[in-house]
């Protein structure tokens, strides 16, 4: 028998390119009680089912959808939140312990055979009408089923499979998911896969995943949860998203975007990760232009300074239509400055301009200069000694608004240039 370690959630995942999908079907399990296991569990899509595809032992191995192992988002560690933020994972027989999240039974103990060959299937998914479809899930993998450390079908391994109303096939083994640090459990990690074209307008589709072990005692948890699963298909672009920036002035997170253009836009949504929840909370929504042919900026001030050093926002366009798209994740390291206070003279300027930088340490520090599209037109490095430090500067820069960002040692200020 396995036994799953729970960690302290660490949140790993960095900037994420802007995309227009639109969500046409997702599953995110809800929050059913301990020990709720999936064959015939109703969620708000309908009915998930358990289907054998191969010789079972007495004491097989149990499809579970609970907060036993939660859902959590990519790049954080495995955790437990109870009754909270369900997945669907493998666990173990009641006689070995039940639903203790993605952990499970690898056998060996003879006459308790553990032999598990089952497929777990989603409701039926109607997807008429939509075409050019993307599955994306959220889980976690650590299973190693033979003594050559290799994957295979015929050990300990989860699958993906799908149906397209008439024939079951594997679209992904689904790789071990990296450890990230996360010992056992390694960490959630996200999964995207294109939808056969079968799919396409398609009313009968089903996603499924296989689960075999054999009955040897090889293996290692976490068996296999997954999360936040979602089906998409490309939207038109009705925003043209220029830039989506953030600078740090007085320990507070200034989120700055430009549009070039905007089609049917009602609203833009500014989201701020909770890092206790683990989800994205709204922040503010802000008016868009509806519809617009020419460049367009947007600002708003964070004015609750983070309890962590990185804080992710999430930016995202609402149209009339009431339809949300996500636009981009960002990520900001505006820390509270203890090690280097900086100031900048005069400013506005024409150019030329000096730094003053006082610091509690000798130490190395990068200077960059980023116009409003986020673009860097100078970057250089400067010593400082302990106290206070001055770097005239002299630049060609052309009329408009900057952001002057100084690192040291890990620690970043960043303050407003305007250049006349």
């Amino acid at each position: 028998m396995k036994c799953l370690l729970f960690t302290i959630t660490i949140l790993l995942f960095g900037e994420i390119d802007s995309f227009s999908q639109v969500v046409v079907w997702s599953e995110d399990f809800g929050t059913p009680p301990t020990g709720t296991q999936a064959n015939g569990h109703t969620t708000s899509n309908g009915t998930w089912t358990v289907t054998n595809t191969g010789f079972n032992g007495s004491y097989t191995n149990v499809w579970y959808i609970s907060g036993e192992e939660c859902g959590n988002a990519p790049g954080v560690c495995g955790s437990i939140c109870s009754n909270g933020d369900a997945s669907l994972h493998l666990g173990a027989a009641s006689l070995f312990g039940g639903d203790v999240g993605a952990a499970y039974a690898a056998g060996g103990l003879g006459f308790f055979p553990v032999e598990t060959h089952k497929r777990v299937e989603s409701p039926t998914i109607d997807l008429t009408g939509q075409n050019n479809l993307t599955l994306n899930f959220n889980y976690i993998e650590d299973i190693v089923g033979n003594t050559s450390g290799t994957q295979d079908l015929t050990n300990d391994e989860a699958s993906l499979w799908y149906f397209d109303g008439s024939t079951w096939s594997m679209l992904d083994p689904l790789a071990i998911t990296p450890d990230g640090g996360c010992q056992p459990q390694g960490t959630w990690t996200a999964f995207s896969i294109s939808l056969p074209t079968s799919a396409d307008n398609n009313p009968n589709v089903k996603i499924g995943f296989v689960w075999n072990n054999n009955d040897d005692n090889v293996g290692t948890d976490p068996s296999f949860a997954v999360d936040d699963i979602t089906i998409t298909t490309p939207s038109p672009l009705a925003v043209d998203l220029l830039s989506f920036n953030i600078y740090c002035e007085n320990n507070k997170n200034t989120l700055y975007w430009t549009t070039l253009s905007e089609e049917n836009i009602k609203s833009f949504i500014l989201e701020k990760y909770n890092q206790r929840s683990q989800t994205f909370e709204f922040l503010t929504e802000l008016q868009a232009s509806g519809n617009s042919t020419t460049p367009r900026n947007y600002t708003y001030v964070d004015n609750i300074y983070p309890d962590k050093n990185i804080t992710y926002y999430r930016l995202s366009e609402l149209d009339y239509n009431g339809n949300k798209t996500e636009l981009k994740v960002i990520s900001s390291k505006c820390y509270p400055i203890d090690l280097i206070n900086v100031s900048l003279f005069p400013n506005p300027n024409h150019g030329h301009f000096t730094l003053s930088i006082y610091s509690s340490i000798e130490d190395n520090v990068n200077i960059k200069i980023s116009d409003i599209k986020g673009k860097t037109v100078h970057n250089s490095r400067f010593h400082v000694t302990k106290g206070t430090s001055t770097y005239p500067m002299a630049t060609s820069l052309l009329k408009g608004v900057y952001f002057v960002s100084i690192t040291a040692n890990d620690k970043i200020k960043m303050i407003k240039l305007i250049i006349e």
